[in-house]
């Protein structure tokens, strides 16, 4: 099988994973007396300061409050403690919104016996890709690894009756989510890279969902610090294999890929090629059926035509229009039956001796 090699620039590889955001200062998003960092875009919800604290109620669905400003690579930390009962929810980032809806990135909080605080989950959109794959994993084995893998890495982290400290770091593409100091999420995705930031409550009407001591860390690019000795590299293909990679569906890299001397080799295309090329043959073929069944001889319109009125007497085959369709010029379809059944007829006489 012959492959297609692909180079990949490692140094541009390196500058995407690595590339240093430095930190600034903490700017608290809630002060405790007001909410004039956040608004509700829907038409439902109930959002107040109590004790210090913002309370989500509601009596109708699920909803968010959100950020007033966009973020983009930021570190944002959160606590919030969960009412008895069922309940869910969850802080959206680098999301969007409109009259009655947001989606995006969202760090989830399950209280469930699940244990799934932690994940990451795309509201309204691919729902869980990731971290854990239940949505788009290719097979039920898989499905049921990559849960098993989350379930593992996040623990007992959740606290089910307390306040939970939630961290959120974004970088670029490089997502990473920790909850009581616990790494449950660390992948990387370019979907979104800048949006705003949301508190859930899901909709259970009556239950209060509280927050505290809310701030984010917003993170700026420097050019002339990326030279400094404290930038730490990390090559991509340090293992020369796919450890560092994934598929769209967050998947491992297998069938046919492989690492050798920095190069990427992906399996052939050639029978991808060699399908293309028998579409186009049965596409000509069709354009070519259709110009004869519409395209009669003696189009006043055609050139060739025209001509072939001159050249008729010659019984030459031409070329009509640019399609390369063989145009009989020499006679039309019902000259041409009727010619052959008389030389029929006369061949049969001359047999039977009738000249």
């Amino acid at each position: 099988m012959r492959d297609t090699k692909y180079w990949i620039s490692i140094l541009t590889a390196c500058l995407l994973a690595g590339s240093p955001s430095f930190a600034g200062e903490w700017t608290d998003l809630f002060n405790g007396k007001d909410l004039a960092h956040w608004q509700n875009p829907y038409d439902w919800g109930k959002a107040e300061v109590v004790a210090g604290e913002i309370h989500l109620t509601t009596e109708k669905s699920k909803w968010f409050l959100s950020t007033v400003k966009e973020y983009s690579d930021f570190i944002f930390e959160v606590e919030v403690k969960m009412p008895e009962g069922k309940c869910n929810s969850g802080f959206l980032f680098r999301s969007h919104k409109s009259k009655n809806r947001m989606f995006g990135y969202q760090a989830e909080v399950d209280p469930s016996g699940r244990k799934w605080s932690g994940g990451l989950y795309d509201e309204g959109r691919r729902g869980w890709f990731i971290s854990p794959n239940r949505d788009h994993a290719k097979s039920k084995e898989a499905k049921e690894q990559s849960i098993a893998a989350f379930v593992e890495r996040a623990g007992d982290c959740f606290k089910r009756h307390d306040w939970n400290k939630y961290r959120i770091e974004c970088r670029g593409g490089h997502i990473k989510i920790s909850v009581n100091g616990v790494t449950t999420t660390d992948i990387h995705d370019q979907k979104d890279a800048k949006g705003y930031i949301a508190l859930q409550h899901h909709g259970e009407k009556g239950q209060i969902y509280r927050f505290r001591n809310i701030r984010i860390m917003e993170l700026t690019a420097d050019d002339t610090a990326v030279r400094s000795s404290s930038t730490e590299w990390t090559s991509l293909f340090a293992s020369d294999d796919f450890s560092n990679w994934t598929n769209l569906n967050g998947d491992a890299v297998t069938k046919g890929w492989s690492i050798e001397n920095g190069i990427v080799h992906r399996p052939s295309r050639r029978k991808t090629r060699r399908k293309r090329r028998n579409r186009k043959r049965i596409y000509r073929k069709a354009q070519t059926k259709e110009h004869h069944m519409t395209h009669l001889p003696n189009n006043p319109n055609c050139e060739v035509c025209a001509k072939a009125q001159v050249q008729r007497k010659q019984n030459k085959h031409e070329t009509c229009c640019s399609d390369r369709t063989r145009h009989y010029t020499s006679m039309n379809s019902y000259q041409v039956r009727r010619t052959s059944d008389r030389r029929s007829f006369d061949q049969k006489r001359r047999r039977r001796g009738g000249f």
